[in-house]
């Protein structure tokens, strides 16, 4: 709801991360989530698009997001 003003259900969770930026440590839980109500509605970002598995490895992630793939790529 925070980021994109969409009710969401969420599911399993996929794992959790810790990565150390050069400013700042980094600890996300990420979970699998399912769509519920509203359509996305971008609050925090500038852009947002949904894309398949396949066009996972051409996005341009940031280092932290890159360890989460492995846990949706399966």
């Amino acid at each position: 709801m925070e980021e994109l003003a969409t009710e969401i259900e969420v599911g399993n969770r996929l794992c959790t991360i810790e990565y150390d930026y050069e400013k700042f440590h980094l600890t996300m839980h990420c979970y699998m989530c399912s769509i519920t109500g509203g359509s996305p509605t971008l609050l925090e970002h500038e852009a947002a698009r949904w894309i398949t598995r396949s066009e996972l490895d051409g996005m341009d992630w940031l280092p932290a997001d890159i360890l989460v793939l492995p846990y949706i790529c399966c």
